[in-house]
């Protein structure tokens, strides 16, 4: 990665790239990221220099499975192509139908994306944000799969090999409560005694929340000894999570600092030529860019508070691979289900967890064919029909191959655009084999994960501390939100609940995402929309000719 920074955005980031000449062999190497080989990290032409090695001796699939970090890589030799990315595609990469192979996916087709659309993709992700498996808004562009090896042999000759696959529905039943919280520790206390050594005493910067995660990190940085950490928090000021990041940091001797957004603030940002940029630069053709932290990142940059050379590292996604999002309806076994039964228990999690963007688009057309499409994934992947004894495997995988990996992760791009390296430390492998092969019982509201965290209480700020209670925003929004609340307290909770959504939710959300929009536009909209990133994706779509239903926009859809 590229360690220099600008203002500018995206210039500073380039290409990201690391390439290393041709050799006697004749493979020229280029990669992104990092790798952790035999507990060293590696990066640059270090990196590079070992997956020449392994492209030479044959050994490419066998190497990557070994190899930790997050990187993607690509290796040419007169028209032959090696290209891969990580177990979570960190750094994406994308293959056209002649064998052409970029991390920009316009780059690998000749036709324009509304000649070539993927209407069935463009409606899926309107109502979800993402799409489903390798597919992208354009028909001649396939996205690699998590943990995917692409061989380009020539024109037309390619092989697709998974060197690795994440199997959560392969339940390990030795690993009883006391003996899974044993291994756990044992792991996390690698896994930050590892990240400490990689990052070679380079300062360390961390987006601090109230949650389980950001707090991990700084927690866990503090027991491997890092003394130079740098947190920040952001959002509305006295938002209740940027209170408890002020509070953990000073508890640990932490460098603080605090972004502030405002509706004009925020507006100026997400009308800017620089987030245009940003979104260009981050688009994957498959999901919605993730820029919930653009503006703090921005302001960061431009006023030199970030520490040259300093390495991003946040949370991402340790609520997911804990079992935060694993559903109560299919966390014990349903022998007495058929496969078919059992897999519309998926579907219904999956559909009331992501799939509702827009009410009105929820029509039983639509919902039939993404459920064909879940279908057809898993069946991909080899999950013939969802287990019995472990339900919830199905589940966990399709949102680690579809939101995860595809909205979730790819939030490191802003990090990229501003030319800042990272790491991603709860999305190594050692967490990723090890939750696995964790039991459903162990996961649901991430049992285990919890008990082990304050168990450690590294840092002392787990066991002694309790974050501050969440508060209306702004303030002068209170009265007038009770004032509501009373009125709507005889047509009972969920007519309130409809009313604060729309008449509020836009000056509530503690980031303001839907600042780019009038509110007037939000407040008569009749569609159903979800939250803020209902908004977000209909404005993303939007930028590639498509309106809020994935379909190719008319003068009639652009204005509604």
């Amino acid at each position: 990665m590229n360690h220099s920074r600008t203002t500018t955005g995206g210039q500073a980031a380039a290409t990201g790239w690391t390439s290393v000449p041709a050799g006697d062999d004749g493979w020229q190497v280029a990669v992104k990221g990092y790798g952790i080989a035999a507990g060293r990290t590696h990066q640059g032409t270090a990196l590079a220099g070992l997956v020449r090695e392994a492209i030479v001796q044959g050994q490419l699939a066998a190497f990557l499975s070994t190899l930790d970090g997050h990187f993607c890589l690509r290796a040419e030799r007169q028209g032959e192509v090696w290209a891969a990315v990580d177990r979570v595609a960190s750094f994406p990469l994308f293959i056209g139908t002649d064998g052409r192979v970029s991390d920009r996916p316009l780059q690998v087709t000749d036709t324009p994306l509304l000649q070539a659309l993927d209407t069935d993709t463009a409606r899926e992700m309107a109502l979800a944000g993402f799409s489903t498996g390798t597919a992208t808004l354009h028909r001649g562009v396939r996205r690699l799969a998590v943990g995917e090896l692409c061989h380009v042999r020539g024109p037309g000759q390619v092989d697709f090999h998974r060197w690795h696959q994440y199997r959560p529905w392969r339940v390990r039943p030795e690993l009883t409560p006391e003996r899974a919280r044993t291994v756990l520790k044992d792991i996390l206390h690698q896994l930050f005694q590892t990240l400490a050594q990689g990052c070679a005493g380079r300062p360390i910067v961390v987006p601090l929340s109230a949650g389980l995660d950001s707090r991990l990190i700084v927690s866990g940085l503090h027991a491997a000894g890092v003394k130079d950490v740098h947190c920040f928090a952001y959002g509305q000021p006295g938002n209740y999570e940027a209170i408890a990041s002020r509070q953990i940091a000073e508890r640990l001797g932490y460098r603080w600092t605090f972004v502030p957004y405002t509706l004009s603030r925020q507006r100026a940002a997400l009308t800017s030529a620089l987030h245009d940029d940003y979104v260009a630069f981050a688009d994957s053709l498959s999901a919605t860019p993730f820029e919930q932290d653009f503006l703090a990142i921005r302001d960061l940059t431009e006023q030199g508070w970030l520490p040259a050379d300093c390495v991003m590292i946040n949370g991402q996604s340790g609520d997911y691979l804990t079992g935060g999002h694993v559903p109560p309806s299919l966390a014990a076994p349903l022998p007495e289900l058929s496969a078919a039964e059992r897999f519309d228990q998926v579907f219904a999690a999956l559909v009331k967890k992501h799939y509702d963007l827009w009410q009105s688009a929820q029509t039983p057309e639509l919902m039939a064919l993404i459920k064909a499409r879940l279908l057809a994934h898993l069946n991909e992947i080899g999950l013939s029909e969802v287990p019995a004894d472990a339900p919830h495997g199905a589940y966990e995988v399709s949102e680690y191959e579809n939101r995860q990996a595809k909205y979730v992760v790819p939030g490191q791009r802003v990090y990229d655009f501003f030319g800042i390296d990272w790491r991603l430390p709860l999305w190594e492998k050692p967490l990723i084999d090890f939750y696995e092969g964790v039991p459903a019982s162990l996961k649901v509201g991430q049992a285990l994960y919890r008990e082990v965290l304050w168990e450690l209480d590294w840092g002392g700020v787990w066991q002694g501390y309790r974050t501050p209670p969440r508060t209306v925003l702004p303030g002068w929004l209170r009265g007038p939100r009770l004032l509501a609340r009373l009125a709507c307290a005889p047509f009972g909770r969920q007519t309130w609940h409809r009313v604060e959504k729309q008449v509020f939710g836009y000056p509530m959300d503690v980031l303001l995402n839907m600042a780019f929009l009038p509110y007037l536009r939000v407040l008569g909209d009749r569609r159903g929309y979800r939250n803020a990133f209902s908004w977000v994706g209909e404005r993303y779509l939007a930028g590639h000719g498509l309106d809020w239903r994935g379909q190719p926009a008319t003068q009639e859809s652009a204005g509604r």
